[in-house]
C-alpha cells in the first residue's frame, strides 16, 4: 500500500523543513501570546469627574409624627437618600463604600448608620446621628481597580 498525500494534484508539493520551522516559530509566538493574556488587567475605572449633584443634602435629625410627611416617613422606614453619583464610568459591577466620614466630636458610633445604596448615601429611619455637618469620602472599586473619591457629598443634619 502506498501513502498518498492529502492534497493531491499537480500543484502539491510538500513543505519544506525551513517553511516548517517558519511556521512552528509563528505558532510558539501565538501561543505566548495568548498565554501572556491573563496577565492584563480586567476592564477600566473612571472617577476623575465623579460628583453628586447636588453635592450637599439638609435632612432632618429629629421627624415629627404630626407632620404628615414625616409620619409617612416613619411609617414606612423610607430611608433619607442623595442622588446617584454621577461621572464614575467602569466595568460593571462598580462597587460603592464609605470610606471615611468627618464630623464633629462624639458622632463617631453614630455615624456607621449610614449606608451605602448602590451609588446612594443613605440613612435609615429611626437613626440616632446627631445634629451636624458629615462629608463624606467614598471608594470607588471593580475588579483590577480601587479609588477614593475624597469629600464628595455633605450631609446637614438638622
Amino acid at each position: 500500500m502506498h501513502w498518498k498525500p492529502p492534497i493531491s494534484g499537480k500543484n502539491y508539493k510538500p513543505l519544506n523543513p525551513e517553511t516548517m520551522r517558519n511556521l512552528l516559530i509563528l505558532l510558539a509566538a501565538i501561543m505566548a501570546l495568548a498565554g501572556s493574556c491573563d496577565r492584563i488587567t480586567v476592564g477600566y475605572l473612571e472617577t476623575a469627574h465623579a460628583e453628586y449633584a447636588p453635592d450637599t443634602a439638609v435632612w432632618k435629625a429629629v421627624l415629627d409624627p404630626a407632620l404628615p410627611e414625616d409620619a409617612r416617613q416613619l411609617e414606612l422606614g423610607i430611608p433619607f437618600s442623595s442622588a446617584e453619583i454621577q461621572g464614575v464610568q467602569g466595568t460593571s459591577p462598580v462597587v460603592y463604600s464609605i470610606s471615611r466620614v468627618e464630623c464633629g466630636s462624639g458622632a463617631a458610633e453614630a455615624v456607621r448608620q449610614f449606608r451605602m445604596a448602590g451609588s446612594r448615601i443613605q440613612l435609615p429611619v429611626p437613626h440616632t446621628v446627631p445634629p451636624g455637618r458629615y462629608v463624606f469620602s467614598i471608594e470607588v472599586a471593580n475588579e483590577g481597580h480601587r479609588y477614593l473619591v475624597d469629600s464628595v457629598f455633605t450631609v446637614i443634619l438638622e
